[in-house]
């Protein structure tokens, strides 16, 4: 499955009435589950989503459980994501770096301006969806932080 496939799909599934959802294909799993905050004022939504590839998992399988906290950190805004301040420098963040909210992940730059994307959520980095200077959508997953 196409990498814009399971964003749709993330994307329709989050704008369903589903509760929860998983899928299988040959090498990979999607699980995601939705958790109603409507005590809240604003009546927004969690949603919890973990994506596993077969590449991936280890002796020990990648389980997706309800235990499993993952939150993904999503484009602010259209434009181009880089990794690093520089061309050359070191990218913000790692796979497997552990990282405080708030922190900087990343920046877009749109409009020969750049704009940080921060973290919302403590815990680590355990998927980068997205490529030093790749066009990203708004709404479009960039990193998955296991809480």
């Amino acid at each position: 499955m196409e990498f814009e496939q399971v964003v749709e799909l993330i994307r329709a599934v989050k704008e369903s009435d589903m509760a929860e959802f998983q899928i299988q294909d040959r090498d990979f799993q999607l699980w995601m589950k939705t958790s109603d905050d409507s005590k809240g004022k604003s009546g927004d939504s969690k949603t919890t989503v973990a994506l596993t590839s077969k590449t991936e998992e280890s002796t020990e399988k990648t389980g997706i459980t309800e235990e499993s906290r993952r939150q993904v950190v999503k484009s602010p805004l259209v434009g181009i994501f880089h990794a690093s301040a520089l061309q050359d420098a070191e990218p913000f963040v790692n796979l497997g770096d552990i990282i405080e909210s708030g922190q900087q992940l990343g920046m877009i730059e749109a409009m020969k301006l750049m704009n940080e994307v921060r973290a919302d959520y403590s815990g680590k980095i355990v998927d980068i969806l997205v490529q030093n200077g790749q066009q990203v959508q708004f709404g479009q997953p960039l990193f998955v932080i296991e809480e």
